[in-house]
């Protein structure tokens, strides 16, 4: 049987030292939807993508894979993804 994917970020707020990166930010992503997170440089994609992950503190807010906590359940989302990121090779 089939389980619907559901990532749901609600009111986020990420630093990264004294440098506020984002703040009440809250959208939800479904199984089989993509989204195009788009900034320059230095802007916090990057900090956003090991957050949602669980890698990087929230300041604020909740991240929920499937209605866990991630901050509780990081194991449930952990074995539903795959990062890569800026090194190379697999």
């Amino acid at each position: 049987m089939y389980n619907p994917v559901n990532l749901q970020i609600k009111n986020l707020c990420i630093e990264r030292g004294e440098r506020l990166l984002c703040q009440g930010l809250s959208f939800s992503v479904l199984g089989g939807e993509l989204i195009h997170i788009v900034g320059e440089n230095g802007a916090g994609k990057s900090s956003l993508m090991k957050a949602l992950l669980g890698w990087l503190p929230i300041e604020e807010g909740a991240i929920e894979f499937n209605d866990e906590d991630i901050t509780i359940h990081r194991d449930c989302l952990l074995a539903e993804q795959l990062y890569i990121g800026h090194t190379t090779g697999i």
